[in-house]
């Protein structure tokens, strides 16, 4: 007996294959930006304690400490070495 066109299978294996790898990270992104981004107003929310923690380890990373500080205030306090200028002349 031939083999009949509607035998044939709905979803092709290569596209599962690539919806099982793709999913866990599109779960991943979705969470974390339905936790640490979205707009859930100005009340306190379920996640608010996880954005505080989220934000104070950014703050802390960006931020500069206090050493840091004082070495950008040392270096806005002194001034710019002035380059020299080279001048050219036509001949």
């Amino acid at each position: 007996m031939a083999e009949s066109k509607f035998n044939a299978p709905l979803i092709h294996a290569r596209w599962v294959k690539f919806t099982r790898i793709v999913q866990p990270f599109m779960v991943f992104g979705a969470t974390t930006y339905l936790v640490l981004f979205h707009n859930f107003g100005p009340q306190e929310h379920v996640f608010s304690p996880a954005r505080r923690f989220f934000q104070s380890k950014v703050d802390w990373y960006v931020e500069p400490n206090s050493e840091e500080m004082a070495a950008l205030e040392q270096i806005k306090s002194t001034k710019p070495v002035e380059s020299s200028t080279v001048t050219s002349t036509n001949e």
